[in-house]
Order: C-alpha cells, then sequence, then structure tokens
C-alpha cells in the first residue's frame, strides 16, 4: 500500500475543503499567552483529517512525528554551528559587529520558521504556516532582534555581563519554544496540555505553571524558554500534549447537518440554479444601488424594483416546490466534496487491511 500516495490524494481533497471554507467564512509577540489571533482553520481541518484518514493517517503519522523529531535535533545543532561559527569569525577580526548582527540575524528569522513547522509536524500536523502563524512569527524576531541589537551594543561598548558565548546558548535554548510552539498551535483544539518539570532548580512560574495544569491550547500560560517565566531560556520544563475527547461539538466542515430541506419542498437543479442565481444576482445589484444613490426618487425606484425581483424569486421557489436561500449552493457544493473524501478515505482504509 502506497501510504504516502494515499494520503496525498486526501490532502487534495481537503484543499478543495479549505478553500470552500476560506469562501464561506469570508504586533506580533513572542509569547504564548499575548498571541490574540489563533489557526481556527488550521485546527478544523487537523480534526477533519483526524476523521477522515483514520486508521492511514495513524501510520503516517508515526513517521511524520519521527522524522519530525528527527529533523528538530539536526536543525538545533546546525544552529548553534552556525551562531558561534559567525562569533568567532569576529573575535578573530574576519567581520565587523555589524556584518555580525546580520549574519546572527538571518541564521536566527528561518531557523525559528524551521522550528516552528517542525513542531506542527511533530504533532502530525503538516499544513504548513497560515497567516496568522507568519504573523506571529515576524513579531517574535521582531521582538528577538531588538535583544540582539542590545547584545551587539554590549559587544560593541566592551560591557558584557556575562560570556558572549553563554549568551548565544540562551538563543540555542530559546529556538526549543519555538518548536514547542508550533507543537501546541500544530494539535487540534481537543487537547490538554501538561506543564512538567523535570530534574532541577525550578523558577517559581515553572512550579506554578506544573501546579495549576492541565491547560488547553487558549489557557496555556506560557511556553518553556519563551522568556516569559522567571527563569527564561534557561527553563528545563517541557510540554506534553494529550489528545482527549472533546467535551463539546467538534468543528463542522460539511454542510448536510446545518440545514434541512422542508417537507415538501427539493433542492434546485443545475439548470435551475441558473434561473436562481439570476434573480439573486439582480437583487444584490439593485441593494448595492440602494445603498450608494443619494437622489431619494432614484432610492425609491430601486427600492421598488429590488421588491419586484424578490417577488419574482419568491414565486418562482415556491411555484417550483425548490428550496433555496443565499450561499447554500457552496454548502450543497460543500458536502458533495466531504462526503467524497470519506468514501475515497474508507477506500483506502481498506486496501491496507
Amino acid at each position: 500500500m502506497n501510504l504516502t500516495g494515499n494520503i496525498a490524494e486526501i490532502h487534495r481533497g481537503l484543499d478543495k475543503v479549505h478553500l470552500m471554507l476560506a469562501e464561506i467564512n469570508t504586533v506580533g509577540q513572542k509569547g504564548w499567552k499575548k498571541r490574540t489571533r489563533y489557526s481556527d482553520e488550521k485546527a478544523t481541518l487537523m480534526f477533519t483529517y483526524t476523521q477522515l484518514a483514520g486508521a492511514l493517517k495513524g501510520k503516517l503519522e508515526i513517521q511524520m512525528i519521527r522524522k519530525a523529531v528527527a529533523d528538530y535535533g539536526k536543525l538545533k545543532r546546525e544552529f548553534r554551528e552556525k551562531l558561534f561559527g559567525h562569533m568567532k569569525d569576529y573575535d578573530a577580526g574576519k567581520i565587523t559587529i555589524t556584518q555580525l548582527a546580520a549574519r546572527l540575524k538571518g541564521v536566527i528569522g528561518p531557523s525559528w520558521e524551521e522550528a516552528y513547522v517542525l513542531g506542527t509536524r511533530a504533532v502530525g500536523n503538516s499544513f504548513g504556516l497560515t497567516p496568522e502563524d507568519r504573523t506571529f512569527l515576524k513579531g517574535a524576531r521582531k521582538t528577538e532582534y531588538m535583544f540582539l541589537d542590545k547584545f551587539m551594543g554590549d559587544i560593541a561598548a566592551n560591557r558584557e555581563k556575562m560570556g558572549r558565548y553563554d549568551r548565544l546558548e540562551m538563543y540555542v535554548n530559546s529556538m526549543d519554544a519555538m518548536y514547542q510552539h508550533g507543537q501546541v498551535d500544530g494539535s487540534p483544539d481537543n487537547v490538554e496540555i501538561d506543564w512538567v518539570l523535570h530534574p532541577a532548580e525550578h523558577c517559581p512560574d515553572c512550579v506554578k505553571f506544573a501546579a495549576e495544569g492541565p491547560y488547553t491550547k487558549k489557557t496555556l500560560p506560557a511556553i518553556p524558554r519563551d522568556g516569559t517565566t522567571q527563569c527564561l531560556s534557561g527553563c528545563k520544563c517541557t510540554l506534553r500534549i494529550r489528545r482527549v475527547e472533546p467535551k463539546v461539538e467538534p468543528p463542522k466542515v460539511a454542510g448536510p447537518k446545518r440545514w434541512r430541506v422542508p417537507a415538501g419542498y427539493r433542492l434546485p437543479k443545475p439548470e435551475e440554479m441558473e434561473i436562481i442565481s439570476g434573480y439573486d444576482n439582480e437583487i444584490r445589484n439593485y441593494r448595492a444601488l440602494i445603498k450608494v444613490t443619494k437622489d431619494p426618487k432614484l432610492k425609491r425606484q430601486y427600492i421598488q424594483f429590488r421588491r419586484d425581483a424578490n417577488a419574482k424569486l419568491i414565486d418562482y421557489l415556491e411555484k417550483n416546490k425548490i428550496y433555496w436561500t443565499p450561499g447554500i449552493e457552496l454548502n450543497i457544493k460543500l458536502a458533495t466534496t466531504v462526503e467524497a473524501i470519506k468514501e475515497e478515505a474508507i477506500d483506502l482504509l481498506m486496501e491496507g487491511t
């Protein structure tokens, strides 16, 4: 059974669902608690993906998680080598402090983004970055670059309070926060998160967070090593993310149960939909004209025209016993697509039994 090929087919189907969701439901900060815009669509797709792919996804998820964990270990080692390498070039007089700052920023920004993406994959989420994610990462970089500029200023003015390589190590540790941030945001909403203490001398914040858990994605107070606890990037804690049965109705991407056709009525046929769309567009045009027209007499005429068009539409629907409301065609398309994906997922699972 070709797991990679099969899962790619399901992804393509879910991409259609994603586009329809966007059609229907038409600053950054480094700390998790200050992030107010969440990737709701990503959580919805993650839940749907779990339901549709089932056991098939489970098999691929193990492979994805193992690779993401291994890739992050490699990324972190390379990140450290690059930072320390640039600092050694500066110490050797090969580059200026301005060049050092530019090189460090050139490593930190892309590496943090890659760590975040690997974090989402480490929980089985392969949907990539959303606009909200990019906004968050941009804000996180901006915040960190301010600290980096101060670091560079301290070196230039010879007023360092700690070893420069020890300070670089803090940047290496901070990348763990980006990775864990990706794990949290990449998880579906139906998770509980434990703040896990490991053998170390813990700050009061970490002890408090461990005692007050478990948390949801939106109640999680911080991310280990994100700089918001008293132990800063020296934090030795980690997060444990556990999926739980949703206590509320899960996100819906399908439309079948969101509306019902009344008794004695039916959904429109394609040729009838063209006629209905014509009436609907006429009504919309008159509404727009009414909104922008200043002349009272002309506005009254447009109002009457809109009423006439609306009456014709209602008469057509009643005469042919058709059930239709604005936007229902999107629900019909969405329902059809989701049902097709479900059937395809079942067929794929049967192949693997």
